[in-house]
């Protein structure tokens, strides 16, 4: 009993501070010998797709295009979907009235991967951005996330996720937002040196030719998405300067059964990922770890 308390110990600090700790000291070793990266902004931007799945939305749908169509990004290049399957609202009616968005629905609802299935083939876009309807994104989220598909590496790119603390909401979610700022740097370190893995279905990008649809009752279906791209060795990169504003879980419990289907999704993608079970392992022992002892 007491090996058992020290290794769980062990294991609970490694995922909060030991972690950051190697990444911290591993990233200062590589910028003795390496210097980041940087992108030419006068080359030409890729086109790309923005896809939502949206359902029973009603109250936030109008200000989600609103702030969709605001985005800096040539209108030209820019191609707006919304899947609306199973709504019983009036979603699919108030998005009927923007001319620039292309609204698919089914009166059928079979979850947030059947929409993301079916609305593949109306794809256009060289670059495949994924946002949720209750998430609002900067005005230059788009151009931050495609700038790194100029290294031919890359097949997928993170946005950064915030949470914005209602003042309503309870202690829980102030530790919420702590949380998203620690996991963000940890992401940052993890993309200098080629080992980030996490997607946060919040804002994520891929190259449209890599997609590959995962099973239907995947649970965390971001992330599947952007490892099914790392199981063919592209890289995964991370942009902090484009980010969606979350609200933050209403109380505890919510915010527990949050948790709970993250847990549940990194487990099962484990057994999934096959390809990368083995160099990867500490990595997924700190996704999962962290998300249910946060």
């Amino acid at each position: 009993m007491i090996i058992a308390f020290w290794v769980s110990l062990f294991i609970i600090l490694y995922t909060f501070i030991g972690y950051g700790f190697v990444l911290f000291l591993l990233i200062k070793i590589k910028r003795l010998f390496y210097t980041p990266a940087s992108f030419d902004a006068n080359l030409e931007f890729p086109s790309v797709t923005i896809l939502v799945a949206a359902y029973n939305e009603e109250d936030i749908v109008d200000a989600k295009v609103e702030n969709t169509l605001r985005l800096d990004y040539p209108q030209e290049k820019k191609q707006i979907i919304f899947v609306t399957d199973g709504s019983t609202d009036s979603t699919t009616e108030k998005l009927n009235r923007f001319n620039d968005v292309l609204v698919l629905h089914e009166d059928s609802r079979a979850g947030k991967m059947a929409a993301i299935k079916r609305a593949m083939p109306f794809v256009e876009g060289e670059i495949l951005i994924f946002t949720d309807a209750n998430t609002f994104l900067n005005d230059e989220a788009i151009k931050e996330l495609v700038k790194h598909y100029r290294n031919h590496k890359v097949g997928a790119v993170a946005g950064e996720k915030r949470i914005f603390v209602d003042q309503t909401a309870d202690a829980s979610s102030a530790g919420e937002g702590f949380y998203w700022k620690y996991e963000s740097l940890l992401k940052k370190w993890d993309y200098e040196l080629y080992s980030n893995v996490g997607a946060a279905g919040e804002l994520f990008s891929i190259r449209t030719r890599l997609y590959e649809n995962v099973e239907s009752d995947t649970i965390i279906d971001d992330h599947m998405i952007a490892m099914r791209i790392a199981e063919k060795r592209y890289i995964i990169a991370y942009e902090p300067k484009a980010y969606a504003m979350e609200t933050a879980s209403a109380n505890t419990a919510e915010e527990l059964k949050r948790k709970i289907r993250i847990a549940a999704g990194g487990i099962q993608s484990i057994f999934r990922l096959k390809k990368l079970q083995i160099p990867l392992i500490i990595r997924y022992l700190h996704f999962n770890t962290s998300v249910i002892v946060c």
